[in-house]
């Protein structure tokens, strides 16, 4: 027999409820200085006459289909700034799904939450909907889950409101995972790392990160240059979080030191991997700290980023050697896989480090790629959501 589908209801106000207390206190200085209006909307709803409209009490979210815990809190307060409270016209209609049951009185909606919860902050006690389609009296969770889904992944996949990782979320808890991501969940797991809702949970996980962001190449797919085991990305990442902190580097820096690690590690030479250590703590003339972070992985080939920063941190590891030691640690061929994959500026950035020996001149500058790029727009989180 095959389980049912879990489908978890939430109102409104319990999902407010769960927002941070950080929120909450900005809301209340937010109304007390008279900046936000908590008292109900900004005016009415436009021609009502022509729309349907119900109570907010009378929405319920479904916890497998939105983003619940990932609610965008900074979003809500910036709008609530901007806008000045709830404005119908602004939000306008809400989508929502209703029921053939007539022992259900509320409606569901996969596309509103942002906006009941900043209807029920500002004390607005309607708001008008459109009712995108019904769910039959013997439909099953999961038929209305996968319907609500739909409609959600329709709306916003082509949004910048919602991310990949959002998607990849959605998916998990709906079992949609493709094969490809619901393996590199599991990788995730074993590799102890959490992107998002996906990977390891929050107990298990030594590094978090906000987005995916080239991260799969990493634990992906076994062609990939950049590919290491999930079990031996544990084991690292479970040394090098006492070196680099969890919360203070991304995804594709993160990966790249991985992939030196788990080179050195393997080299002739092991105990090359203790001395990158100690360059990725030291603070001295070409030690990584040394570099301001954003060179790592800014102005970078296209596409091939964490490529690009893992040989910059072979080639400035091996600089910082060679200043200490005397001699060279890295050589091309350490380094020929990733290389295969770059281009011609790439690989003559190497061969001047390795074997003309040519110092490493950067000059890092505002206009740099950042290291975290996937941010949502702030507009679109409300008018969208």
């Amino acid at each position: 027999m095959i389980n049912e589908q879990t489908m978890t209801l939430m109102t409104g106000q319990e999902i407010l409820d769960t927002l941070s207390d950080g929120f909450k206190q900005e809301l209340k200085t937010l109304t007390e200085q008279g900046k936000v209006k908590c008292d109900g909307p900004l005016g009415g709803i436009p021609n009502p006459k022509d729309k349907k409209i119900i109570s907010v009490a009378n929405f319920r979210f479904i916890a497998e289909v939105q983003r619940i815990d990932n609610i965008q809190e900074n979003n809500i307060i910036k709008n609530l700034k901007d806008i000045g409270g709830y404005n119908h016209k602004s939000a306008g209609v809400v989508d929502v799904f209703g029921y053939e049951d007539e022992n259900i009185t509320y409606v569901t909606s996969p596309d509103g939450m942002h906006r009941i919860l900043m209807a029920l902050v500002c004390g607005v006690s309607e708001v008008a909907v459109n009712i995108q389609d019904i769910h039959s009296a013997e439909a099953t969770n999961q038929q209305i889950i996968d319907a609500e889904k739909q409609f959600f992944d329709d709306k916003n996949g082509r949004s910048a409101g919602i991310t990949e990782t959002d998607k990849m979320r959605s998916d998990k808890l709906t079992n949609k995972l493709s094969a490809k991501d619901q393996k590199l969940d599991e990788n995730l797991s074993t590799a102890g790392v959490r992107i998002g809702e996906i990977g390891a949970s929050e107990d298990d996980a030594i590094y978090e990160h906000d987005t995916k962001s080239e991260f799969d190449k990493l634990l992906g797919s076994v062609e990939h240059p950049c590919y290491v085991e999930p079990e031996v990305v544990h084991t690292i990442s479970n040394v090098l979080v006492n070196i680099i902190p969890n919360g203070s580097v991304g995804p594709r820096i993160h990966g790249a030191i991985i992939n030196v690690l788990n080179s050195l590690e393997n080299s002739d030479d092991p105990t090359l991997a203790v001395m990158f250590k100690k360059w990725l703590k030291a603070t001295n003339k070409y030690s990584y700290r040394y570099y301001d972070k954003t060179w790592w992985s800014g102005l970078v080939q296209h596409s091939r980023n964490m490529e690009n920063t893992a040989l910059r941190m072979f080639c400035a590891f091996n600089q910082w050697y060679r200043e200490a030691i005397g001699e060279n640690c890295i050589t091309m061929k350490d380094v020929e896989k990733y290389l295969k994959v770059m281009n011609t500026e790439t690989n003559q950035f190497v061969d001047d480090c390795l074997v003309k020996e040519m110092t490493i001149t950067y000059a890092p500058v505002a206009e740099m790629e950042e290291e975290e790029e996937d941010f949502s727009s702030l507009d679109q989180e409300f008018c969208a959501q």
